[in-house]
């Protein structure tokens, strides 16, 4: 009989609850989120203590990424765009050409600056998603298929991508030609195993990696993130509220970890009866976390390569 270890200790950002909380990532010295479903990013420095609202688009923004000069990629819908968080402004980068009905969701950049990105149906047809490249010249391939729910990746090197899917209860992973930028082969990584409670949903959603391998995984429906070490579950985290949707590793030791959550489909009834969901959480972890690497757009206005 497997063991589960005892979960790390978790406290509370102060900062506003989010409908639907994802895309944390540590970087240019601050942490930053979003409200995927209210279209906000966040930030806030070191600390966790000094939250502000940093651009407000009212679409739906899946994911907030940073790239080079200080600025950030938001992914919003089927756009691209380029912020900078110092002035608010933001530029339109690049479309991806989805089906109608598809949307963009999570991503994350590679060490030579390209952004990968996973779209999802509406629908949640089985195999339905795409796994997609911007370049830094911000023109878009579609690399790979068959993904049901695409969600988090995290890059382990240059040629290597863990990629969640969510409703194939799955992590995938591919291996990336690092110079040309092409996936050569696909695999199902990782099969998750059962949540603790039998009858709640485990999903994995965000992930993050630390410096000895392990991965992180925020287990929607569980009330918990998981770290897995080939494949097992070596850390948990647990917070007050089961809809976990993402993790990241950063602070400025790398040991921090954000916890993000959600508020999906839960009435008056039951955001009284949760009033922790949507909430931020942050947990001390004994491994540091490998920094993300930054979306390099080489002509989008103030962006130079770094």
């Amino acid at each position: 009989m497997t063991v589960r270890p005892a979960p790390l200790e978790v406290v509370a950002v102060d900062a506003p609850a989010c409908a639907l909380g994802e895309s944390p990532r540590w970087a240019h010295g601050a942490w930053w989120w979003v409200d995927a479903a209210a279209g906000v990013l966040w930030t806030c420095g070191p600390g966790l203590d000094d939250v502000r609202e940093v651009v407000r688009t009212g679409r739906r923004m899946s994911v907030a990424h940073p790239a080079a000069g200080g600025r950030v990629l938001i992914a919003q819908d089927t756009d691209l765009l380029v912020l900078d968080p110092r002035s608010g402004a933001t530029t339109p980068w690049a479309t991806v050409p989805l089906p109608p009905g598809h949307l963009l969701n999570d991503g994350s950049a590679d060490p030579a600056g390209r952004f990968w990105i996973g779209s999802v149906d509406r629908e949640r047809r089985p195999g339905a998603g795409s796994l997609h490249v911007v370049e830094t010249d911000g023109s878009v391939r579609r690399v790979a298929g068959g993904i049901t729910l695409s969600n988090g990746m995290v890059w382990s090197g240059d040629a290597r991508l863990l990629h969640a899917d969510s409703l194939a209860r799955c992590l995938w992973e591919h291996e990336v030609d690092p110079r040309a930028g092409t996936v050569a082969r696909s695999r199902r990584s990782i099969e998750l195993p059962p949540g603790p409670d039998a009858d709640g949903p485990a999903l994995p959603d965000g992930l993050a990696l630390d410096v000895d391998g392990g991965v992180w995984v925020a287990m929607y429906g569980t009330h918990e993130a998981w770290r897995l070490v080939d494949g097992a579950v070596r850390d948990v985290v647990r917070v007050p509220t089961p809809q976990v949707t993402s993790v990241a590793l950063g602070g400025p030791d790398g040991r921090d970890l954000l916890v993000t959550t959600a508020q999906e489909d839960m009435d008056a009834a039951a955001l009284a009866a949760d009033p922790a969901a949507g909430r931020v959480f942050h947990a001390r972890v004994r491994v540091p976390g490998v920094p993300v690497s930054l979306y390099g757009p080489t002509s989008a206005p103030g962006v130079t390569r770094t």
